[in-house]
C-alpha cells in the first residue's frame, strides 16, 4: 500500500492501512486477511488435565483437544488441553477487540 508499512507491528500501522483501502487504495483483500489474522491467532490451546484412559474429554473440538502421548513404559497417557486467549496475541497487544476487528473487516467488505 502507498504509505503503509510492509509489516504491520503497531495499531497506527493497521489504521493507517485501513484508512488507505477506504481512501480507494487497491488492496481491500490483503486488508481484511491482515485485519482476520488477527482474530485467528488470539487464541492457543493450553493445558487443562490429564484424563483417565477410558475419561471423555470435558467439551468438543475446537474448545477442547486431546492428545494423546505415548510413555517411555507403553502406555499412553491423555492430555486435555482447553482453548483460550492468548495474552502473547497479536490482538492484545495492539489493544483491539475481536468486535472492532470484525467492525473494521465489515467495513471494508461493504467496499
Amino acid at each position: 500500500m502507498h504509505g503503509a508499512p510492509k509489516t504491520l507491528q503497531t495499531k497506527d500501522d493497521y489504521e493507517v492501512c485501513h484508512a488507505e483501502v477506504l481512501a480507494g487504495y487497491p488492496a481491500k483483500k490483503e486488508m481484511i486477511d491482515r485485519w482476520q489474522s488477527l482474530i485467528d491467532t488470539q487464541q492457543i490451546y493450553v493445558f487443562d488435565r490429564i484424563l483417565a484412559a477410558d475419561e471423555a474429554a470435558d467439551g468438543v473440538e475446537p474448545d477442547y483437544r486431546v492428545v494423546e502421548d505415548k510413555l517411555e513404559d507403553g502406555t499412553i497417557e491423555r492430555h486435555q488441553f482447553v482453548l483460550a486467549a492468548d495474552p502473547a496475541s497479536m490482538l492484545g497487544k495492539l489493544g483491539y477487540t475481536v468486535a472492532e476487528v470484525q467492525a473494521k473487516i465489515t467495513e471494508l467488505e461493504a467496499l
